[in-house]
């Protein structure tokens, strides 16, 4: 028979390079014959099958793929080697001569390399840059097992993640030693040393960090390495004297009791002046500082005078009341001050209020060959691990499977939301229903499609016809089966295509998925003369646009 590899593949569910590699495997095993090509089609004939053959045949490319695992596990290891080259491919030769050379390798060349540094073990006098690149490398040098760029950081930085501190990243001497940068600057500081020949990336799908044999020289020698840090060594010391604080509230603290006032505070922070009395007014509410230490008694009574005259609630209505001198942080202070002890208002229900945004609908647009396509909403959402349906995917699941009626009345409103959003889908002259994939006494989609065009007002027509039975769509594994389930599967009758012809019509389904059943009837319904075509689906599953 003459068959093309697109057909095996639609037959097998599998890509077309595995199709050519099994056809290659029966001919080796004579199970398949190849008389001859003629474009992409290729005349074959079934032979015999011998299972002694298929053996022998499953035992050879098992045997060239060790091999080639082999070669290639070679190629890694002297590609990730810090080993001497020269030695690696004169014993992959069998060669047992010396391997000295004036340019050997690059290994070789860069074990002792000349660097301008400090004698070996002093580190008294390297930078801040230079020790950050000296504590990089002595951490992917000490930690027991291999490390990634992002978790390295993680570790480097502090984090308290779940994973860090699982698998012990946080029990490591370095954990948290560069923590006055930011996981992204520590990323950027691995990756100079990565650029400048210290650290290599090794492995496929999860690399990890190895030191170079620079970078191993460089260690042993604490060798001096520029690195361009993200930070001052002004702000480097702010930042490490605000963790030592404890915070930024409580550095602010720690300069007030060093005699500084908001104003110097502000100027050593590199902060606005509102700022540092936002932080002066959490410690006073938290009893830490008193009010006296910062506002005089006179314009302590004078603020709350105004805050009982103010005819609004907030700062803007108490300081229009108050002379000019009078500023905004100092406000906050007398008022935290006034409020202490008192049971603070309820908090907003946000949480309240994101739920219910995720309850609503969120129709979705769909790309096809139509001039407008929606759905209500996905089908189906993840929390993590965790998966369910939508309310829409839900409504959807109990009309179809479940026949239950009481589903159909929300999904109609929330059609008639979509469509007044969107006029070009009620646009039309009638509504055009799908038929179901599986013949059922319920038909949901022919339900709804009664309802909405009840709603609209539109008259709904059912002019297509199934021409042969398909499987569900979602039995299907790749695009090709889905496109091959339907191709040819709908029609027009001739005696109602002059409902069709010239019309502008609306294609109503339940699911849409890969789109390959849309795009199939609208193409039916573009042959029978349809002007202009929209369509509307309940859900559009995660994946619809793989």
């Amino acid at each position: 028979m003459w068959l093309t590899t697109n057909d095996l593949s639609l037959a097998t569910g599998l890509p077309e390079v595995k199709v050519k590699v099994g056809l290659a495997q029966l001919e080796a095993a004579g199970a398949v014959q190849r008389l001859g090509d003629e474009g992409p089609r290729m005349l074959l004939r079934l032979g015999p099958w011998d299972e002694a053959a298929m053996q022998t045949t499953a035992a050879n490319v098992e045997e060239r793929r060790g091999h080639r695992r082999a070669q290639l596990a070679q190629m890694v290891a002297y590609a990730e080697a810090n080993a001497c080259r020269r030695r690696l491919l004169l014993a992959h030769f069998g060669d047992q001569s010396p391997a000295e050379a004036p340019h050997c390798c690059d290994n070789c060349l860069t074990r002792q390399p000349a660097i301008a540094g400090v004698p070996a073990g002093d580190v008294s006098r390297l930078s801040q840059a230079e020790r950050a690149a000296l504590i990089i490398l002595d951490a992917v040098h000490r930690w027991k097992w291999e490390v990634g760029r992002e978790k390295l950081a993680q570790m480097l930085k502090g984090s308290r993640a779940k994973d860090v501190q699982q698998f012990g990243y946080d029990r490591s001497t370095y954990y948290g030693r560069l923590g006055v940068f930011t996981q992204r600057e520590i990323e950027n500081l691995i990756g100079q040393l990565i650029t400048q020949g210290y650290l290599k990336v090794i492995g496929g799908d999860r690399p990890v960090l190895r030191l170079t044999p620079r970078g191993q020289a460089a260690l042993l020698a604490r060798a001096a390495i520029p690195l361009h840090l993200p930070r001052t060594a002004e702000e480097i010391a702010q930042k490490q004297a605000l963790q030592a604080a404890g915070g930024t509230v409580y550095y602010t603290h720690q300069l007030l009791e060093e005699g500084l006032s908001p104003a110097e505070i502000a100027q050593r922070r590199g902060l606005v002046e509102s700022t540092i009395y936002s932080h002066l007014a959490q410690l006073i509410a938290e009893g830490a500082v008193p009010l006296a230490r910062l506002v005089p008694e006179e314009v302590r009574q004078q603020v709350l005078a105004a805050a009982a005259q103010a005819s609004t609630p907030g700062l803007s209505a108490i300081k229009m009341l108050l002379p000019d001198d009078v500023s905004y942080g100092v406000i906050r202070c007398v008022l935290a001050d006034r409020d202490r002890g008192r049971e603070p208002p309820p908090a907003p229900a946000v949480a309240a209020d994101i739920a219910a945004f995720l309850a609503r609908p969120h129709p979705r647009p769909l790309a096809g060959p139509w001039q407008a396509g929606w759905a209500l909403g996905f089908h189906s959402r993840f929390a993590g691990a965790d998966w369910s349906r939508s309310e829409v995917g839900d409504l959807a699941y109990r009309l179809k499977y479940q026949s239950d009626r009481a589903a159909l009345a929300p999904l109609v409103e929330q059609a008639l939301a979509l469509c007044a959003a969107h006029p070009e889908l009620a646009d039309v002259a009638a509504i055009v229903p799908v038929p179901p994939s599986t013949p059922r006494p319920f038909d949901p989609v022919s339900v709804l499609a009664d309802e909405l065009g009840r709603r609209l007002p539109r008259p709904v027509r059912p002019v297509l016809v199934k021409t042969r039975r398909t499987a569900p769509q979602k039995e299907m594994r790749t695009l090709a089966q889905k496109r091959a389930n339907v191709a040819g599967a709908f029609a027009v009758p001739d005696a109602r295509q002059s409902e069709v012809r010239g019309q502008s019509l609306l294609v109503l389904d339940d699911l849409y998925d890969s789109g390959a059943t849309l795009e199939e009837v609208c193409r039916v319904l573009r042959q029978a003369g349809a002007a202009r075509l929209c369509v509307l689906t309940l859900t559009r599953t995660i994946h619809a646009d793989a």
